[in-house]
């Protein structure tokens, strides 16, 4: 892979705080590290400046499909405090990657994610990113979580409401035309409320 860890995000306020907090505070680890950053946060000056002065850290800016990015990342990054919906980590796991994560990216995930989702220190990402086998663990065991939430309907549902409330990027269609359940258009029309 060509990135170490991914932080896929959008020009949140929490998601840019969480960023900058994080890698100034651990930029001596992190160098050895190549982070790359996708989505509308990297229209954000600060993190452009970010960006300058970490030679290891590399702008994609917007990316249509995220499925290429992930498939040229080791692993990714949620080190945010402040926003509701886990919706980096979910997305994540659905494309087999494990995440370090800040403890509130962690809270309120069912049971089951301890094998792919990580506190984000030194240690964690140390460690699981300097053994491949580990990693490759990791990243089955990402996968197997994000199926067994999906089989339960909670991350179908989810990513669908997501999609529609335009977290991803707008899908204009109508909900039942983009395969959303009533429920989950309704849950849409809630949240949008």
């Amino acid at each position: 892979p060509t990135y170490d860890l991914l932080f896929a995000a959008s020009e949140n306020a929490a998601n840019e705080a969480g960023l900058l907090s994080f890698v100034v505070e651990n930029a001596v680890w992190l160098s050895q590290f190549r982070l790359a950053i996708c989505g509308r946060i990297c229209e954000r000056a600060p993190i452009k400046a970010l960006a300058d002065t970490h030679t290891n850290i590399e702008l994609l800016g917007f990316v249509e499909d995220l499925s290429s990015v992930y498939g040229k990342s080791k692993a990714c990054l949620s080190p945010t405090d402040g926003t509701g919906l886990k919706i980096k980590v979910i997305d994540a796991l659905r494309h087999g990657k494990p995440v370090f994560a800040s403890r509130h990216s962690i809270d309120g995930l069912p049971p089951g994610y301890e094998n792919c989702v990580y506190l984000h220190t030194e240690e964690n990402v140390s460690r699981l990113l300097g053994d491949t086998t580990r990693l490759a663990e990791a990243q089955e065991a990402a996968l197997d979580y994000a199926t067994t939430l999906d089989q339960a309907g909670n991350l179908a549902d989810l990513s669908g409401l997501l999609r529609h409330e335009g977290v991803f990027g707008r899908d204009h269609r109508s909900p039942s035309r983009r395969g959303l359940s009533d429920r989950s258009a309704a849950a849409g029309h809630a949240l949008s409320s």
